[in-house]
């Protein structure tokens, strides 16, 4: 009787292993996930913000959905020209 109580038991804790750690996969996949898009949104502002100072010329974004790349950026050139666009 004790030996069934104590497998039951075990059997309980390695449930809550497992539902532990499939939730700290998720959390871990949320972070990088939130990571990566923080990186993206600096790139976009950092381009938004050459574009309005004039170092990029042409640079717009177009919000184009909710998929896993809301924005569409385009450049239609160059600014000034450099030895490396002849």
């Amino acid at each position: 009787m004790m030996l069934i109580v104590r497998q039951e038991a075990q059997g309980r804790v390695n449930e809550w292993k497992g539902k532990a750690a499939t939730s700290r996969n998720k959390v871990d996949e949320a972070k990088a996930s939130q990571s990566e898009n923080r990186t993206n949104n600096r790139v976009l502002d950092s381009l938004t913000r050459q574009s309005q100072s004039g170092k990029v010329a042409g640079f717009h974004v177009r919000k184009i959905g909710l998929n896993s790349t809301p924005y569409d950026l385009s450049t239609l050139g160059p600014t000034r020209k450099s030895r490396y666009n002849s």
